[in-house]
């Protein structure tokens, strides 16, 4: 018991449990805000991996359209509903069942 109240008593113990209880509760950067910043790194860094898969995708599609004159006939015809002369395109759209 003595000794925990002279640990108590010392002036570096208790300089140090302030500082350390100002640097956990009370500055800018307490240790809550910390991890909510990591949480936050890390959720935008899975986002920025999606993104650049994407990215490579749309490169990818991008090729394929430029140097494939099929894939963009098949494209335009799908995405903008282009046709050829002297053709009929029918379109079947689905009514909602409820």
């Amino acid at each position: 018991m003595k000794r925990s109240f002279r640990l108590i008593k010392d002036k570096y113990f208790l300089s140090t449990l302030i500082l350390l209880l100002i640097l956990i509760a009370f500055e800018d950067t307490n240790i809550y805000r910390q991890f909510k910043s990591l949480n936050k790194l890390s959720e935008l860094q899975e986002v920025n991996d999606l993104k650049r898969i994407e990215i490579e995708k749309i490169k990818v599609k991008i090729n394929e359209l430029t140097t494939n004159p099929e894939e963009l006939e098949k494209f335009a015809r799908e995405t903008y509903r282009m046709k050829k002369a002297n053709e009929v395109i029918f379109l079947f759209v689905e009514e909602d069942k409820q």
